[in-house]
């Protein structure tokens, strides 16, 4: 589905609601800093979780003003709706810029763009990379999956840097089979180059 006509129309998006999403995503990452549940951590996903939350948390009171992005919940899915066209989900994301989720049909369908699941409504994703240490936000983006593969990524920088709201294409996705073999087929491995954001067992990408 096409979201963005040109250059000019995704770095419009992106000026018009980067302050908002930006600003959901680093609030979210202070609350985690400042929990007393950081210190304890075990595993990622508890953390991941908690950032999901928070960004919800935070994107509800952000957007309670605004007409045109809300907190919404489609079909299960919780997240931003933009300008009633667009979902958006926030998700943690590894150096590769891939989501990490449980291969459900439901998981895996939400990142095959052949198959139209909100009525007409694009879905991508709000991600965030941190740094080598995990101690800081280091990127947020918005990004459109294609199966296993990445269509494009939008970053969403501070005013003051630049390329703010360039659009990064990315290789497009070959297709293998239907809609319906690539949701009940198991998940092929990853490629060698992604090795190394293999996620722990229970957190896979997909």
């Amino acid at each position: 589905m096409l979201i963005f006509q040109d250059d000019q129309a995704s770095e419009s998006f992106a000026s018009q609601y980067s302050p908002v999403l930006r600003r959901c995503v680093q609030r979210a990452w202070d609350d985690w800093n400042e929990s007393e549940q950081a210190a304890q951590m075990q595993t990622t996903s508890f953390r991941a979780q908690f950032m999901n939350n928070q960004i919800i948390y935070w994107g509800r009171r952000e957007t309670a003003e605004l007409d045109d992005i809300c907190i919404d919940k489609i079909h299960g899915n919780l997240g931003f709706v933009i300008q009633n066209r667009v979902f958006v989900r926030p998700k943690f994301a590894r150096q590769s810029y891939r989501s990490s989720n449980f291969p459900t049909k439901s998981a895996i369908a939400f990142h095959d763009q052949s198959i139209d699941l909100f009525g007409g409504i694009a879905r991508l994703e709000l991600i965030y990379t941190l740094n080598a240490l995990a101690t800081s936000v280091q990127d947020i983006c918005l990004s459109q999956r294609d199966q296993n593969k990445i269509k494009w990524l939008l970053p969403l920088r501070d005013a003051t840097e630049s390329c703010q709201g360039t659009l990064v294409q990315m290789p497009t996705p070959e297709r293998l089979g239907t809609a319906a073999d690539r949701i009940l087929k198991p998940r092929k491995p990853l490629h060698e180059s992604d090795q190394q954001d293999q996620p722990k067992r229970g957190d896979r990408a997909v």
